[in-house]
């Protein structure tokens, strides 16, 4: 089974590629819907971060409230640091586990949707790491869209991340989301994968 990394920076739109590649057969494993669920499920995560952040972090519900936690991390590498060393652990297990569901289902191919796929080490577990692209202003305009905030505060997100030339460089095949014909550029990988 061939595990395809797939990252990018915030708003590429890494969750449209996956519903492409979903079109050719090949099923994703959303890192973020992970993280969602270890916030409002995992208790121990839950209590690392409260007793690192404070309970301002924990909404009625007793989950960690993400929109109090984001502008926290986004402005403090030290808190970011902290706050992915924990979430990533829990959240590679819960990948790890399901990457071996799927191999044991017989998948020719996964794919790990990991915005932070290289500074998790997953990077090194894949076959192959493909990102996405696409730029500035229609990055902007998504996380704006998607999350609800302003073009400051999505602009400062995307600064706080790695820079396009990085990926460049350390993927195997790049997809670039500007517009151009998308299923296309996922064909053409997956025919070079031998997956189609």
């Amino acid at each position: 089974m061939v595990i395809i990394g797939l990252t990018g920076i915030s708003g590429s739109g890494k969750g449209y590629v996956c519903r492409v590649f979903k079109e050719f057969g090949i099923d994703s494993i959303d890192t973020d819907a992970v993280v969602h669920s270890l916030y409002s499920e995992n208790e121990e995560c839950i209590s690392l971060l409260r007793s690192y952040f404070g309970d301002c972090i924990i909404d009625s519900r007793g989950s960690i409230d993400r929109a109090v936690l984001a502008p926290m991390v986004f402005s403090d590498p030290e808190a970011m640091s902290f706050l992915n060393s924990t979430v990533h652990r829990y959240t590679l297990q819960v990948v790890d586990k399901t990457v071996d569901e799927y191999r044991s289902e017989n998948a020719c191919a996964v794919i790990v949707d990991a915005p932070l796929l290289f500074e998790s080490g997953y990077d090194k577990k894949c076959d192959v790491v493909i990102s996405v692209i696409s730029d500035m202003q229609r990055r902007v305009e998504r996380i704006c869209e998607r999350d609800g905030i302003s073009r400051e505060k999505a602009t400062m997100r995307i600064n706080n991340q790695k820079s396009d030339s990085f990926f460049e460089e350390n993927s195997d095949f790049l997809i670039y989301n500007n517009g151009e014909d998308v299923k296309n550029q996922v064909r053409i990988i997956l025919e070079k994968l031998d997956l189609i």
